[in-house]
């Protein structure tokens, strides 16, 4: 996939989808960023990785990475 056709569509998820934003947790600290979420809904589907593989890759716990693949899908 092109670079900026990625991006392009990570922005329009983004736009769409508040959960896909960058939010301060309650300690005001930023949690996940918009692009690792997408990225790892998208290695789910594209690749049919399963969510503890994404954990070595993205660096994001397998509970995180099912629950990008659901509010995505």
């Amino acid at each position: 996939m092109h670079y900026l056709l990625f991006l392009h569509i990570v922005e329009a998820v983004e736009a769409y989808d508040a959960y896909f934003q960058q939010k301060p947790d309650t300690l005001e600290n930023l949690g996940l960023l918009f692009i690792q979420k997408y990225t790892t809904a998208i290695c789910q589907l594209t690749y049919g990785m399963p969510a503890n593989a994404i954990d070595k890759y993205v660096q994001i716990a397998k509970t995180i990475a099912i629950k990008n693949l659901k509010c995505f899908c």
